[in-house]
């Protein structure tokens, strides 16, 4: 089966960092991809990022190593 291409898109400093269905985060120091608004709280193995599915919050530890990317065209 052949990937999808991602579509990265600039995160800035000061957020808040987008929580919607069709946008999904990854984690450069881990590798994970965690979805912006999970159906239940969820982060990537070393907790670089962290959505709260409750407040729909998306924290970000080190910006520098997080890529945001659409995940529908």
């Amino acid at each position: 089966m052949k990937s999808t291409p991602r579509h990265y898109f600039e995160l800035t400093h000061i957020g808040p960092y987008p929580a919607t269905p069709h946008i999904a985060y990854e984690c450069g120091a881990c590798g994970d991809v965690v979805p912006s608004a999970p159906p239940e709280s969820a982060a990537c193995q070393c907790g670089n990022i962290i959505v709260d599915a409750t407040s729909s919050c998306v924290t970000l530890g080190e910006l520098a190593t997080v890529k945001a990317f659409y995940t529908q065209a």
